[in-house]
């Protein structure tokens, strides 16, 4: 990971969470904008990070976390030629939670103090240890939650070309364990909107 002139270099593997982790915790400014790119992805276009840095300051200046879009790999998702476009898509303002279901994926990008609302304790699986299978869904849902339909803000434009064929990724490498976490993600009670930076993170009662 890079920020300017600081490099984060891990000397062993140990997960995309500890990594997001690590940089939201001890590199990034609280109020800092952070945008994951996953190494075997892609940025739609050389404007992608302007186009951000607009919608964060002026297009949006009261958004804490955009989301959206991407196009798939045309070969792996799409052989018939459909509409490229990936499952992002808007969430909608009346049920802004994980029981909406899965559409807030790439382009991820947050300012980190939000991350940082994010108890460890809710990135870690029942093993014990970080979450590694649907770490995006570990990560993205609480954020998403907690932003509320007032803070985050979708973004129609194709920015992530997104890979599909990488058989590493979690949904080809351990498709069981993904379902797995995803369905024990999805059943956590959801984050209540926060009122700003100061706030302190409250879930929901089921």
């Amino acid at each position: 990971a890079t920020g300017g002139d600081i490099a984060l270099m891990v000397p062993r593997r140990v997960g995309v969470i500890a990594n997001t982790w690590n940089v939201c915790h001890y590199l990034a400014e609280p109020d800092e904008i952070v945008v994951q790119l996953d190494g075997d992805d892609q940025l739609a276009h050389s404007s992608v990070l302007s186009a951000l840095a607009y919608r964060y300051q002026h297009g949006h200046p009261d958004v804490w976390m955009p989301y959206g879009s991407y196009s798939n790999d045309a070969e792996s998702r799409n052989p018939d030629g459909s509409d490229p476009r990936g499952l992002t898509n808007l969430v909608p303002a009346d049920d802004h939670t994980r029981r909406a279901g899965w559409r807030s994926s790439h382009l991820r990008t947050w300012k980190a103090w939000l991350f940082r609302k994010i108890p460890r304790a809710t990135l870690i699986d029942p093993l014990g240890v970080w979450i590694d299978a649907a770490p995006d869904l570990a990560t993205t849902w609480p954020m998403l939650e907690m932003a509320g339909p007032a803070h985050a803000r979708y973004i129609h434009d194709i920015l992530y070309l997104y890979n599909g064929t990488n058989p590493l990724s979690e949904s080809r490498s351990k498709p069981d364990r993904a379902r797995a976490t995803r369905d024990w993600l999805q059943a956590q009670p959801p984050y209540r909107p926060l009122a700003g930076p100061d706030d302190d993170p409250r879930r929901e009662e089921l």
